[in-house]
């Protein structure tokens, strides 16, 4: 068992991480408690260390227990989404959508892998899903961010808007597949075999696809280049112009990310 002083703390405390809570609850209960209903865990809370635990810590602590003892985070956008809002501390809204920050789902992801890690062999920490990195594009885009360094880099190529162009048939296209080919040399797309979505044997054998250079809509270089710029020189002064509202925008960001509430060093 571990400090029911030190939990009761915590639960009390509408501010705690959700890696402190999830933590705490462990060395208290165990791993039992990844089973418990929210009832179950709120009346086992209020009997035993005799505290009112608010709402906005319970969405927390629940958020913790989703991310720990399943997969739907990776893999679903609209699982992602409501424990995104739950892991930056707000009871998520089911009626209205809340458009998700850069910062926040710095966050979140941040904290669901340092969840994940503390199981450590009793679990993993998944891939994202495609659908799951189409989204975090679209909200960052939405912030005016299309460069995306970790812990949001696996959707970097989709808020890039990633494209190759093929030099041999010329043939243009957003990158699907992100394994070096053109779709439309390796006859990719070939009606008799939809559902496989693979590459003709024959025409890869040959050395077909291959001929392709990256485009990108949304140019990453000036951005990833200008907050390498600014994080080795804290002095310097941003300007008033795409490139530099852009990594403002991410120096909050990471900096929120990396507050040392995320990974619980008040524990």
């Amino acid at each position: 068992m571990g400090d029911a002083g030190a939990l009761e703390k915590l639960l009390a405390d509408a501010t705690a991480s959700p890696l402190a809570l999830s933590r705490a609850l462990t060395a208290h209960f165990g791993i039992d408690w990844f089973a418990w209903t929210y009832d179950a865990l709120q009346m086992t809370l209020e009997r035993e260390l005799n505290v009112a635990v608010p709402a906005t810590t319970m969405s927390k602590v629940m958020a913790s227990l989703a991310v720990c003892t399943t997969d739907a985070f990776w893999l679903q956008w609209e699982h992602f989404h409501f424990l995104v809002q739950a892991l930056n501390g707000d009871v998520p809204d089911f009626k209205n959508h809340r458009e998700l920050s850069v910062a926040q789902m710095m966050r979140a992801v941040t904290l669901a892998e340092q969840f994940r890690a503390d199981l450590g062999k009793l679990s993993y920490t998944p891939q994202f899903s495609d659908e799951v990195a189409r989204y975090v594009a679209a909200q960052a885009l939405a912030e005016a961010v299309w460069y995306l360094p970790p812990p949001l880099d696996f959707a970097a190529r989709y808020a890039s808007g990633l494209r190759y162009h093929c030099n041999d048939c010329g043939y243009e296209s957003e990158v699907m597949f992100d394994d070096g080919l053109c779709d439309r040399c390796v006859n990719r797309f070939d009606t008799s075999r939809l559902g496989a979505w693979v590459p003709d044997p024959a025409r890869l054998a040959k050395g077909w696809g291959s001929n392709i250079r990256y485009l990108e809509k949304n140019p990453t270089a000036p951005v990833a280049r200008r907050l390498a710029e600014v994080q080795a020189s804290p002095g310097r002064t941003l300007q008033e112009n795409q490139v530099d509202v852009c990594v403002g925008k991410l120096l909050g960001a990471l900096l929120y990310a990396k507050h040392p509430a995320v990974v619980g060093a008040s524990t």
